[in-house]
């Protein structure tokens, strides 16, 4: 059949329909009928079956199909009309099957009443007490987790209503049903959520209580604390106060806070107030980075706070390669662990700073790092606990891992390790909006063009693209060209240094880079970061969200993550899930290896 209604259902469920086709012998007699006659008749003596309620003929057995009887004697009488009518028809037309003519016969008859097939009363006193059931453990629900959704803020917004996030909302022991639990399905793609920001403010300031720099004057040296004024830091982050209080003590320090929130002021301040309070040219501090466009940048930021003091920094160029002026003419040099070991050795050194700490050490890194300590006298080492003379570590970063303390416990003593973190540490940022999109790779490039024409619709702000690899960067960068849209990519520390000048002043509207520009990177004017390849880890998606929403970011920033393959998405359920609790980012580990390796390749 090429189609079925509900009155053929009925006229199917109610009749057996048989073709009589009598057999050509000798013994036949003048009573049979003819060769095309067919009969409707009902079934005597057989167990009734129950009615398919919907409609569907996927519960009729074979008994349905045609059948040749030999005896046309029990056919039913009252089907004499039917089947005369049908003899007539087939006469007429051409015998296309008994079914289809059958039932084109009986639609014709649109005045003769059909039976009704009503709801079984037991069945419809089920289907409402499990309604009811259904209705009272949703309430129960609502009532024990939920919050009034009219005036509820909504934390994450989802394309499918039914799963958004309220602020307020708890959920019961267990697993919790996830928008994206399920996007490892291609039939979910184009599905979509949003993390909605939840705070205006950076969320590194004390919203409880306002500090003042005036605080800090025991100490700070009052020249330093005046140049983080002209800087335009109004008041000093959690982690800088903490980290002010620490630096008074003997011990070796490890700064662990959220991203943007002035880890470098919060070490590199007390440094150069120690340098202006022993006033001695002799005393050197080293500042290592992983990389040169981190080099460049935090040379620069800790020559704006040391200025009018005369204490010489060196690190922002290649000047630093000139033997005479690294031998006799700095105070605080930044660096690369490229530098050689044996240059320490004949310096007084007091100040070792390991910023981006989880990243130097990592195991890609650890070899250069360790290199270099090896060739220093460490206080209060692993190795001699009792040495009150010698270098004091500062390890600084924005992720602190278990296996981070552990190398940084082999390296010092314990019981001289202080930790200073705040409680944002691994939390999802609450003042960036932040979206995920299940997209096929065929449709990125689509996607990214909307993206991109809407962000340059804003009178300012930058658009940083995040690539795995220098192939992805070649085929967006050809995108881009095909739009007309200038911009600059970054693959390499080398190539970011150079342009770190027109990176910061926002004269380029989109880059393009891989994670070389996922450290520290400071760029005021950047308003929305587009991963176009998720990060393989999540420290990496910390560390690329990172980049926006900082102290001293001029602009509303959004983050959009497209989302394609398993091990991505299941980056984007323990993100969600975060989200969803409220609670800090599980699986924060070291980084790859591999991707550390391509950075290392850049070192000199």
């Amino acid at each position: 059949m090429r189609w079925i209604s509900s009155r053929f259902t009925t006229i199917l469920a109610s009749y057996r329909i048989y073709s009589t086709v009598p057999r050509t012998s000798k013994n036949s007699t003048t009573n049979q009928l003819p060769v095309s006659t067919h009969k409707i008749i009902r079934r005597k003596n057989e167990r009734r079956k129950p009615s398919d309620t919907f409609g569907s003929l996927s519960s009729f057995g074979m008994k349905l199909l045609p059948l040749r009887i030999s005896h046309p004697k029990q056919a039913y009488d009252a089907s004499e009309e039917v089947v005369g009518e049908f003899e007539e028809e087939l006469n007429e037309e051409e015998d296309t099957g008994w079914t289809s003519n059958f039932l084109r016969l009986q639609l014709k008859e649109s005045s003769r009443e059909l039976p009704i097939i009503t709801e079984p009363v037991a069945f419809h006193r089920a289907q409402r007490k499990k309604m009811k059931k259904k209705r009272e453990a949703e309430e129960e629900y609502e009532r024990l987790y939920g919050v009034d959704r009219s005036t509820a803020k909504v934390v994450i917004d989802c394309a499918k209503s039914e799963y958004n996030h309220y602020d307020g909302m708890r959920y019961p022991p267990g697993d919790i049903q996830l928008v994206s639990k399920y996007w490892v399905k291609s039939k979910y793609k184009d599905d979509w959520f949003t993390i909605r920001p939840v705070m205006r403010r950076n969320p590194s300031f004390n919203l409880d209580e306002s500090f003042s720099w005036d605080e800090n004057v025991s100490l700070l040296d009052p020249a330093i604390i005046e140049n983080t004024r002209k800087l335009g830091f109004r008041m000093p982050t959690i982690i800088q106060r903490r980290t002010f209080r620490a630096f008074r003590s003997d011990a070796h320090l490890l700064i662990a806070a959220e991203t943007g929130s002035g880890k470098t002021v919060a070490y590199a301040a007390p440094l150069l107030s120690t340098l202006l309070r022993t006033a001695d040219s002799h005393t050197k501090t080293i500042v290592l980075v992983p990389t040169h466009a981190l080099r460049m940048q935090t040379s620069l930021m800790i020559r704006k706070l040391a200025e009018g003091t005369g204490i010489k920094i060196v690190g922002d160029s290649e000047r630093w390669r000139n033997e005479k002026l690294v031998s006799e003419d700095w105070n605080i040099l930044v660096s690369t662990p490229s530098f050689p070991s044996e240059f320490f050795s004949s310096f007084n050194i007091t100040h070792v700073v390991l910023d981006e700490a989880d990243m130097l050490l990592d195991d890609s890194f650890l070899s250069n790092t360790t290199g270099l300590l090896h060739a220093l006298k460490i206080r209060h080492s692993a190795n001699d606990k009792n040495a009150k003379d010698g270098v004091r570590l500062i390890f600084s970063s924005a992720t602190y891992p278990d296996k981070l303390q552990r190398i940084a416990e082999s390296i010092v003593d314990y019981e001289y390790l202080y930790c200073v973190k705040t409680e944002n540490l691994h939390c999802i940022m609450p003042h960036i909006k932040q979206t995920f999109v299940r997209i096929r790779e065929m449709d990125k490039l689509e996607k990214l063009k909307e993206l991109i024409q809407k962000g340059l619709s804003f009178v300012s702000g930058q658009t940083l693209i995040f690539c795995k690899d220098w192939k992805n960067i070649d085929l967006v960068s050809r995108s881009l060209k095909e739009m007309g849209v200038e911009h600059i990519f970054l693959s390499g520390g080398r190539q970011a240094e150079r342009l770190i000048g027109n990176l910061q002043s926002g004269t380029v509207r989109v880059i393009v880079a891989t994670d070389v520009a996922s450290r520290g990177l400071d760029l005021p004017q950047l308003r929305h970061i587009i991963n176009y390849d998720f990060p393989r880890q999540i420290s990496d998606y910390v560390h690329r969200c990172g980049r926006i929403g900082r102290l001293g970011s001029l602009h509303k920033c959004l983050m959009t993550s497209f989302v394609r393959r398993a091990w991505e998405i299941k980056h984007v359920n323990t993100i969600e899930l975060a989200a969803r609790l409220g609670k800090p980012l599980e699986d924060v580990e070291l980084n790859d290896p591999a991707r550390i390796r391509g950075i290392q390749r850049n070192l000199v």
